[in-house]
């Protein structure tokens, strides 16, 4: 007789009755092909672009020859929706639903996510009809060309902390403009850009602040939907072979990564250690008020990094080589990875250098050295959009060094 597992209300009730305050979720299973193509895009309905299609095929060949999997995609909208892999087994979406439990339940309260999410879904259609308009009128490789530029630097939009939204705010009063905008800045201020352009450009902006939240809360957010994956599954009345393969799958999950940190296993054990020695009281608090930065600069213990097994390494030459176990070089390490999302924090500081209309760009340096290759690269996607000379400002190996680019040929001026 198959075995009968616990319905989605059922689940939904549990994680209430255990003290989550969960988004409404709407849960749908879907084939592989489906579920990797919205991990692609990140949003069903965006826009099409080479770039996703090429994470598509990344991600389902990976998938296709057993190098990894996805289990599910929750999205932060009202309600929450999540996509689940069709394929998995009955004991996996059962472990899967508990796993959304979390993800709803974090963006139901954190900080981060308390913006109107709504429309979110309707609204990037909406973007993807009106881009799909602009191929017809000026050509798909042109339109293509233009989003190649745009997304180039998409990472660097305004995105809004709704606590906080008051010092942004004078920040802007004060400046015109809030100076990590590079993409909202050259939307508004672009001397080249034609209207259909310039929409465009808000489009990609208005989307990737949408996705900010998340890329800086990956750890907690990860963190915390395992912890409640493990006390969902442990409260239901399974039989001991259900245990046994959940405990396989949940060890799966938490299992080092070669490559990088895994979020699941660094976030879980953080919010265990939480609730050992402060209680589940002070978790509910940390789930609300914190992102990955506080998390790591509060919570991660020597203990913690010790039971990981973390450490600090360098490749130098083709080799791998450890360099350290010391916990505040480990801390120091993991928060200036995660400052600014991961991503250099570039600033524009002209619009009208040489009051010739050039645009002064200044890298905020946090000790990491741009690759100045690819900044360079990506300098001339920027001359694309502003039309006039570009500049870029950094260190690279303690020297001050500024990167020029005007349309024909790449300059470097170093002091």
């Amino acid at each position: 007789m198959e075995r009968v597992y616990p319905r989605d209300e059922d689940i939904q009730k549990l994680a209430r009755d255990a003290g989550l305050d969960p988004l409404p979720v709407c849960f749908e299973d879907v084939p592989p092909s489906v579920l990797y193509e919205y991990a692609a895009y990140l949003l069903p309905g965006r826009f099409s672009h080479w770039s996703f299609g090429k994470h598509y095929h990344m991600l389902k060949t990976s998938y296709e020859y057993g190098f990894s999997k996805i289990y599910e995609l929750v999205l932060d909208t009202y309600p929450a929706y999540a996509f689940v892999l069709a394929h998995n087994s009955p004991l996996e979406n059962l472990m899967v639903r508990c796993h959304v439990m979390g993800h709803a339940d974090f963006f139901g309260n954190n900080f981060l996510f308390q913006t109107d999410k709504k429309h979110i879904l309707m609204i990037v259609r909406a973007h993807a009809r009106r881009i799909r308009h602009y191929e017809c009128l000026y050509g798909v490789d042109v339109v293509e060309r233009f989003l190649d530029a745009v997304l180039s630097i998409a990472d660097h939009v305004a995105y809004s902390i709704p606590e906080f939204g008051s010092a942004r705010l004078w920040r802007s009063e004060h400046h015109d403009f809030d100076p990590e905008d590079i993409l909202g800045f050259i939307s508004h201020h672009s001397p080249v850009l034609q209207g259909w352009q310039r929409d465009i450009t808000s489009m990609v902006a208005m989307e990737m602040a949408y996705f900010w939240p998340h890329r800086r809360t990956k750890i907690i957010n990860e963190g915390w939907a395992a912890l409640w994956h493990e006390y969902l599954m442990q409260h239901m009345d399974l039989d001991e072979a259900d245990y046994w393969d959940f405990a396989r799958l949940h060890a799966q999950i938490l299992s080092p990564n070669r490559q990088q940190i895994n979020p699941y296993a660094l976030g879980y054990a953080i919010f265990q250690g939480i609730v050992r020695r402060k209680g589940m009281h002070e978790a509910f608090m940390v789930r609300k008020i914190h992102d990955d930065m506080s998390l790591i600069r509060n919570y991660l213990t020597p203990d913690i990094a010790q039971d990981l097994g973390l450490f600090i390494y360098e490749k130098k030459d083709g080799m791998v080589r450890e360099i350290g176990r010391d916990f505040k070089d480990i801390r120091q390490y993991l928060l200036q990875r995660l400052t600014h999302g991961g991503l250099p924090l570039i600033h524009v500081q002209d619009g009208d250098f040489h009051h010739r209309g050039e645009l002064y760009l200044y890298h905020v340096h946090d000790g990491q050295d741009l690759d100045l290759l690819y900044a360079e690269r990506t300098l001339a996607y920027v001359y694309q959009l502003w039309g006039r000379p570009i500049f870029l400002e950094t260190l690279h190996d303690e020297r001050r060094v500024i990167l020029q680019y005007d349309g024909m040929v790449h300059t470097r001026l170093m002091s």
